[in-house]
C-alpha cells in the first residue's frame, strides 16, 4: 500500500539573527482509519441518532410534500372556454396584426400595392412569397399568424377574399 504522507508545521520564533523563518513545514505521517489515530466524526453516539432521525423525518417531509403536490395536479383542471385560449395564443409581434381586422387591412393594403407596382391583372393572384419581397411579412409569418393566432388554414388566400369578421371556429368539443 504504502505511507500516507502529509506535512506538519512547526513553529519557530523568528529571530533576526540567524533567519526571519517563522515555521518550518515538514513530511508527517498522515493519520488514517487503519492506524487507529483517526479521531471519530461523532464521539457522542446519540448525535449520530439525531442526525439519522433528522434526515428521515426531512425525506418524510418531502414525500409528503410531492404526494400532496401530485395530487393537486390530478384534481387539477384547465379553465374552458374563449377566455382560456385567449390567454395562451400566439401574438405576433407586430401589434398592428394582434387584431384580426388590422391583419386582414394590412395584408390586403399590401396585396393591393403588389397588384399595382407588378401590373398583374384581376385573374392573377399575389403569392405570399410576392407580399414579403414587397415589404411585408414572410409567406412563413403570414401562415403562422394565420394559423397560430387566428385558427385559420394557411391555405386561406389571397386576402382581398378575407371576411370582414373573423369566422367562428368550432371545436366539436375537441381542444
Amino acid at each position: 500500500m504504502g505511507h500516507a504522507l502529509g506535512w506538519r508545521i512547526v513553529d519557530w520564533p523568528a529571530t533576526g539573527d540567524i533567519s526571519n523563518v517563522s515555521a518550518f513545514v515538514l513530511p508527517a505521517g498522515t493519520p488514517v482509519a487503519d492506524d487507529r489515530q483517526q479521531l471519530p466524526m461523532f464521539p457522542d453516539p446519540e448525535r449520530i441518532l439525531r442526525l439519522l432521525e433528522d434526515m428521515a423525518e426531512t425525506q418524510r417531509e418531502t414525500a409528503h410534500v410531492q404526494r400532496l403536490l401530485a395530487e393537486q395536479q390530478l384534481h387539477y383542471t384547465a379553465p374552458h372556454g374563449a377566455a382560456a385560449e385567449d390567454d395562451h395564443r400566439y401574438q405576433p409581434r407586430d401589434e398592428e396584426f394582434r387584431t384580426w381586422s388590422g391583419f386582414r387591412t394590412e395584408m390586403q393594403r399590401l396585396e393591393a400595392r403588389v397588384r399595382r407596382e407588378r401590373r398583374l391583372a384581376a385573374s392573377d393572384q399575389v403569392s405570399k412569397k410576392d407580399m414579403g419581397v414587397a415589404g411585408g411579412p414572410s409567406g412563413k409569418t403570414i401562415e403562422r399568424i394565420l394559423e397560430r393566432a387566428y385558427a385559420l388554414p394557411a391555405k386561406l388566400w389571397p386576402p382581398s377574399t378575407w371576411p370582414e369578421e373573423l369566422p367562428q371556429q368550432e371545436t366539436n368539443g375537441q381542444i
